[in-house]
């Protein structure tokens, strides 16, 4: 769980420069997406897990809230999806 002065983006860039070989957020669209954007930037693997009110972003993927139980028991099967990518400068850097 984040505090209100964490930033997720952030959090996210310093686990990058540390070596993650992954990342995953459990949030909402604009968690997920500041997440996202470091994903890509490093080539990294990105696991979204929607806990937010839209998540379209998950939500296009195939993913919903009602698969997060099943998905927590399962994730050692692992299983990528593909997905395109974009940017936009809805969210600061």
């Amino acid at each position: 769980m984040l505090a209100s002065s964490e930033d997720a983006g952030h959090l996210a860039k310093a686990a990058a420069a540390e070596g993650a070989s992954a990342l995953g957020m459990a949030g909402g669209d604009g968690s997920l997406g500041r997440v996202a954007a470091v994903a890509l930037e490093h080539d990294l693997p990105f696991v979204p897990v929607p806990f937010g009110t839209r998540n379209h972003f998950a939500r296009n993927l195939g993913l919903s809230p009602s698969t997060i139980r099943p998905a927590r028991s399962r994730h050692s099967q692992g299983r990528s999806v593909a997905s395109t990518s974009g940017s936009s400068r809805a969210w600061p850097s």
